[in-house]
Order: C-alpha cells, then sequence, then structure tokens
C-alpha cells in the first residue's frame, strides 16, 4: 500500500484525467477514496490471489508470491523514485520557462517586424 504522500500525488495526477470518476476530489478525500478502494479490492479478491506490495520491499515478496525465484544478478529496479522524478520535475520546469521566454521573443520580434 502506498504511502499518504505517494497517495496524495498519485491522486492529484489521476484528478487530471477528464474520465476519472472523482474528478475534483480535495485532498484529504482522495485519499480516503484510495484507502476505500484498497480495502474493497481486498474485501474481493481472495487473499492467496492478491499481494499488497510496496516496490521498496524488492525482489523477495513478489517472487514469493509468484512462486519463482529470487533473481541473483538482477538488482531490483528502481525506476521512477522520489529522486528521479524531482528531477524530471526540474527539467520539465526549466523547459517550460525556456520555451515561454522563446515564445515570447519571437512575438516581440514579430511584433517589431511588423
Amino acid at each position: 500500500i502506498l504511502s499518504t504522500c505517494r497517495i496524495g500525488r498519485m491522486m492529484s495526477a489521476l484528478n487530471q484525467v477528464p474520465d476519472w470518476p472523482h474528478l475534483n476530489l480535495e485532498h484529504d478525500e482522495a485519499i480516503k477514496e484510495y484507502k476505500r478502494h484498497v480495502e474493497q479490492v481486498k474485501a474481493t479478491v481472495p487473499a492467496d490471489r492478491l499481494l499488497v506490495f510496496q516496490a521498496a520491499e524488492g525482489w523477495e515478496p513478489l517472487c514469493a508470491f509468484l512462486g519463482v525465484p529470487v533473481p541473483k544478478d538482477i538488482p531490483y529496479p528502481h525506476v521512477n523514485d522520489t529522486a528521479e522524478m524531482q528531477q524530471r520535475m526540474k527539467y520539465i520546469t526549466i523547459a517550460g520557462k525556456v520555451m515561454g521566454s522563446l515564445i515570447l521573443l519571437v512575438s516581440a520580434l514579430f511584433l517589431y517586424l511588423l
């Protein structure tokens, strides 16, 4: 189960999706809705067919659940961790500012040349 902070970020992202059924939920309401959904899944799916898993737990619980051996020479992937996402957001922010500046510059140049 995701941490409260991650739940909030996830729900914020989902609130941007037009067809999301719980559009415009406030942060606390979104977390409650997510937790309600998790409990509904737990109540519906048989325990032997459901893995409640955090990626930070690594290979062991996932492999045990799937009945496969833990990979010996393959590290568990850590894609989209907090540091990586923060770095991406930094680049996106910078790129947005650069693009905005370029648009203003081109617009000013166009007006000047008129």
